[in-house]
C-alpha cells in the first residue's frame, strides 16, 4: 500500500511540472536524392486473386473489406502526414494496381515504363508504393473460476469469461526513381495492437466488450503512415521542455516573475530575468534553475549552440542534475539539425 501511494505521489509530481511547446523538424531517417521534389503515391497491395483472400478472411476472422479500407487509410495517413514536410509536395493519385496473389508478400517491381507513365501523369518526381497490406484478427476466449460474496456476505465460487483479441498487420513499401531506375527504399514492417476483456460473467458479454477489430486495424494503419512519411521526410513535430518556475531564498519572486512571462510566450523577457539571478544573490541551486531555464528558452529561440552552453554551464557550475540528460538532448539535436541541413539543400 505503501508503494502505491508513493508512486502515485511520484506520478502526480511529473504530471505538475511546467511545461512548454517547442515545434522542431525532425530529420527523416533516409535521405531521398536532391531531384526529387515531388512524390505521387499508389496502392499496388491489391490481392490478385479476390477468391483466395476470401477464404484467408474465412480463416483469420478478418471482416469484410478490412484489408481494402486498411491499406487505404494507412495511404491517406502518409500523404496526410507527408503535407506537414517542407521537403517534399505530395500527390494522391488513388491508383491501384494488384500484387500478390493474396496481398501477404511484395512481388516483382512495376515495370519502369509504368513508373514513368504515372510521374508524368501526375507531375511528380518518384513513386511510393504500398506493395503489401494483410491483416489478421486472433480471438479467444478462456474461462475461469473466481471466489466472490453474495448479498449476504456468503462466499461463492463463479465462472468468469476472459476474451483476448489480437489484429497484425503486414505492410510493405517501395520508393520507385525513374529518374536513376532505382528502387531507393524497400521496407516491410509487421506491427499489431491487441484488447481484452476480463470477468465477464458470460462468453457473449467477454466477446461484446472487445474493440472492433477494423478499428484495431485502421489504429495499426494509421501508425504505419505516419511511421513511414517520418521514415523518408524531415517532418514537423511537437516536443515538451520542462522548466522551473520556483526557487527559495532572495530570487524566490523573481523566479515566479520569469516563469509566467516564459508561460505567456514573452521567453525573451523572462531570460532577461534569469539572467539578472545569475549575476544576483541568489544560491547555487536557484542559478542552476536559472542556467537550464535560459537553455530551454534558447533552444525555443533556435539558438541550440546557445542552448547547448547553458545546459552544461547549469550541470558543470551548479550541479544542475536535470541539466545532465539536457545537455544530451541538444546535442543530438545539434547532430540532428546537420542531418536536416543536407536533407533540405535542395529546397533552399
Amino acid at each position: 500500500m505503501r508503494s502505491s501511494v508513493l508512486l502515485l505521489f511520484f506520478l502526480s509530481a511529473i504530471a505538475c511540472k511546467p511545461t512548454t511547446q517547442l515545434r522542431v523538424i525532425q530529420p527523416a531517417a533516409i535521405t531521398l536524392p536532391d531531384h526529387i521534389g515531388v512524390l505521387a503515391t499508389i496502392d499496388r497491395s491489391k490481392p490478385s486473386s479476390g477468391f483466395v483472400n476470401v477464404l484467408e478472411g474465412g480463416v483469420t476472422g478478418e471482416q469484410i473489406n478490412q484489408d481494402k479500407r486498411g491499406r487505404r487509410y494507412a495511404l491517406d495517413v502518409l500523404t496526410a502526414s507527408l503535407t506537414r514536410t517542407p521537403r517534399f509536395k505530395v500527390v494522391g493519385t488513388n491508383l491501384e494496381y494488384t500484387g500478390s496473389e493474396t496481398g501477404s508478400s511484395m512481388t516483382s517491381p512495376l515495370p519502369w515504363r509504368e513508373i514513368r507513365r504515372i510521374c508524368d501523369d501526375f507531375g511528380a518526381d518518384a513513386v511510393i508504393a504500398l506493395e503489401m497490406f494483410d491483416s489478421d484478427n486472433f480471438i479467444e476466449t478462456s474461462s475461469r473460476k473466481r471466489k466472490t460474496k453474495d448479498e449476504n456476505d456468503n462466499e461463492i465460487e463463479e465462472t468468469v469469461f476472459d476474451a483476448k483479441e489480437e489484429v497484425n498487420v503486414k505492410l510493405g513499401w517501395r520508393i520507385y526513381d525513374p529518374k536513376l531506375e532505382e528502387i531507393l527504399d524497400e521496407v516491410d514492417v509487421t506491427d499489431g495492437h491487441s484488447d481484452s476483456k476480463s470477468g465477464a460473467k458470460t462468453e457473449a458479454e467477454a466477446l461484446d466488450g472487445l474493440e472492433d477489430p477494423l478499428k484495431l486495424t485502421f489504429r495499426v494503419s494509421e501508425s504505419a503512415g505516419r511511421k513511414y512519411a517520418e521514415r523518408i521526410a524531415p517532418i514537423w513535430i511537437n516536443v515538451s521542455r520542462t522548466f522551473y518556475r520556483k526557487a527559495k531564498g532572495p530570487s524566490e519572486q523573481e523566479m515566479a516573475r520569469a516563469a509566467r512571462h516564459f508561460e505567456a510566450d514573452s521567453w525573451e523577457q523572462a531570460a532577461e530575468i534569469w539572467q539578472d539571478i545569475l549575476q544576483g544573490p541568489a544560491d547555487d541551486d536557484t542559478k542552476g534553475m536559472a542556467s537550464y531555464n535560459l537553455a530551454v528558452a534558447s533552444e525555443k529561440g533556435g539558438l541550440l549552440d546557445s542552448a547547448l552552453d547553458w545546459a552544461q554551464k547549469a550541470y558543470a557550475d551548479y550541479g544542475n542534475k536535470k541539466a545532465r540528460s539536457y545537455i544530451q538532448t541538444l546535442k543530438n539535436r545539434i547532430r540532428d539539425q546537420e542531418i536536416l541541413e543536407q536533407q533540405m539543400r535542395s529546397r533552399t
